[in-house]
């Protein structure tokens, strides 16, 4: 029952992701060539947004790959494919979700202290 909410709440987290970057990606083209673009276009490219979700995502994967691999395909479990399929989906989603995180403090924190010296990026 509680996988199955689980599963439930974040099968749609993949089309939201791709939905964000999408509309980012048609707002900030759009936009490139007009110097009054809004601010939020603006932050997100200064942030890199579209570079540290792409970077979260590979990480997510490989770590979960990896994970999949040695706790579960080199010792054989028997346990129930659909279960570990939904606990990979999650530990994925949860590690991408953690590494932009990450990424976009790290980010900010570059940015500001830019902004401090007086060299803007």
């Amino acid at each position: 029952m509680a996988c199955t909410l689980l599963i439930a709440l974040c099968s749609p987290l993949p089309t939201l992701l791709c939905a964000c970057t999408s509309k980012l990606e048609a707002t900030v083209s759009s936009n490139a060539d007009r110097p009054d673009r809004p601010p939020v276009a603006r932050f997100l490219e200064a942030l890199e947004v579209r570079r540290n979700v792409l970077i979260s995502v590979i990480v997510g994967v490989i770590f979960t790959v990896l994970t999949f691999v040695f706790f579960v395909v080199i010792p054989g479990t028997a346990q129930q494919m659909e279960y570990l399929l939904a606990l990979a989906f999650v530990l994925a989603t949860t590690v991408a979700g953690s590494v932009l995180i990450l990424l976009l403090i790290y980010q900010t924190v570059q940015l500001s202290r830019e902004l401090q010296d007086g060299e803007p990026h």
